[in-house]
């Protein structure tokens, strides 16, 4: 999974975009966030108009959520609907005033899927995401949650049978 922006070819819009690459380096599919604010940090990204799943072998078909598609219950709802076995979000949501206060639970109860989300860590000249979290969630509950003071990468084992993490305690890889 790659959240980057991209250019759409034929419109020249820009997208904040999330790609979908198998291990052999193909494109599997892509989501392009659809809850888009018109001003401020993301007046460079047109919103996108649908919310697909994308078919990851071997864990099936995923939905994939971008940051604030979170907040809006029938993307998630939608996704669940088409077929999703797992929901996905690349995110960059702060903590404090404008951050996430139970989207992320409120996805998992609503459509009955688990939640990955990936989310910033660590600080940059103009953004503080040290007390931003990573977490897995599920039928509502926080099965594990990460944060870190450094840019990091938080890992974990999936247990794609039971859909659960293989086991709750999870690692960090520090860049």
């Amino acid at each position: 999974f790659l959240s980057c922006p991209e250019q759409d070819p034929t419109t020249g819009q820009l997208h904040n975009s999330v790609f979908v690459i198998s291990g052999r380096g193909a494109i599997l599919g892509r989501h392009r966030k659809i809850n888009t604010l018109p001003t401020g940090s993301e007046s460079w990204s047109s919103p996108g108009e649908t919310a697909i799943p994308v078919a990851v072998p071997p864990l099936g078909p995923i939905g994939i959520l971008v940051c604030a598609d979170a907040y809006s219950p029938t993307i998630s709802r939608q996704l669940e609907s088409q077929g999703a076995q797992l929901l996905v979000s690349c995110a960059a949501w702060a903590p404090g005033f404008h951050g996430p206060s139970g989207e992320w639970e409120r996805c998992t109860e609503d459509t009955g899927l688990p939640l990955l989300v990936c989310n910033r860590t660590g600080i940059d000249r103009t953004l503080d995401f040290r007390g931003a979290e990573s977490v897995v969630v599920k039928d509502g509950r926080r099965l594990a949650s990460f944060r870190s003071e450094r840019s990091a990468v938080f890992t974990f084992d999936w247990d794609l049978a039971a859909g659960n993490p293989a086991y709750v305690d999870h690692r960090a890889v520090y860049v």
